[in-house]
């Protein structure tokens, strides 16, 4: 009858409304050593590590509390013990995350959505960030004039958070404006089919677009919002749509 009272008193010290985590892991081990056979005896010490995960969480020992938790996982505790910790550590990482988005520390992103990951964190949070990175590797990449390398890094984070889809398209124009400067007429016309195939709502720079039209590409109509503000860039070309608007007017009334 030792061994019964000795896990029944360390079930009471981890129910109590204060654990007494120590004093259970006390009564756990003097019932191994007289009956380490005892089925009773390991999901009860997987119980007691995932009280204690809960605990040193509480009290701010981050590390601590998922060193027991591991060991409360390796035990086969129940989830019903350690959703709490999981759900807890998932936050602190996906924290963690957004800080490091803020300062643009991309390797920093990746670690501590990994670490979120590994406590269950939500999909959408964790596409959100991994997205973030992603765009952030292309920032940087693009500071250092590889447009190609920021292309690669935008479709990556396009695929995980399809919000930027149209950040991808403006930066697949830039590609095409500077192939364009190049002469590499070709290249600019895959790059702004891109950018078209991606948000037809853009507008394409008419000298871009004239530029493309080399290669026998050919684009849909800018939207006419876009045409207005390039005709306004042009004096001359402005005046003349003045004209026609006056003369269509005119014709109306």
């Amino acid at each position: 009858q030792y061994v019964p009272a000795l896990l029944g008193r360390a079930r009471q010290r981890l129910s109590s409304g204060t654990p007494d985590v120590e004093g259970a892991f006390a009564d756990i081990g003097l019932a191994e050593q007289v009956d380490s056979a005892n089925s009773s005896i390991k999901p009860l010490k997987a119980q007691a590590y995932a009280k204690q995960a809960t605990v040193l969480f509480r009290a701010g020992k981050i590390t601590d509390s998922e060193r027991s938790l591991k060991e409360a996982e390796a035990l086969g505790a129940a989830e019903s013990d350690v959703s709490e910790s999981r759900a807890s550590l998932a936050e602190v990482y996906v924290k963690q995350a957004e800080a490091a988005v803020i300062r643009s520390d991309v390797a920093g992103i990746r670690a501590a959505c990994d670490s979120a990951e590994r406590y269950q964190a939500t999909s959408a949070d964790l596409n959100r960030l991994r997205a973030a990175a992603f765009k952030a590797e292309g920032e940087q990449k693009k500071k250092f004039g590889d447009l190609s390398g920021a292309v690669a890094a935008l479709e990556e984070a396009v695929k995980l958070d399809s919000s930027l889809t149209t950040e991808l398209a403006v930066l697949h124009i830039k590609v095409g404006e500077q192939a364009a400067a190049k002469q590499d007429y070709q290249t600019a016309a895959t790059e702004l089919d891109a950018a078209v195939t991606l948000d037809s709502s853009l507008g394409l720079t008419t000298a871009v677009r004239r530029h493309a039209r080399h290669s026998g590409i050919a684009f849909p109509p800018m939207p006419e919002q876009i045409q207005v503000r390039e005709s306004s860039d042009n004096p001359a070309t402005a005046a003349g749509s003045a004209k026609t608007a006056n003369r269509q007017t005119t014709a109306s009334a």
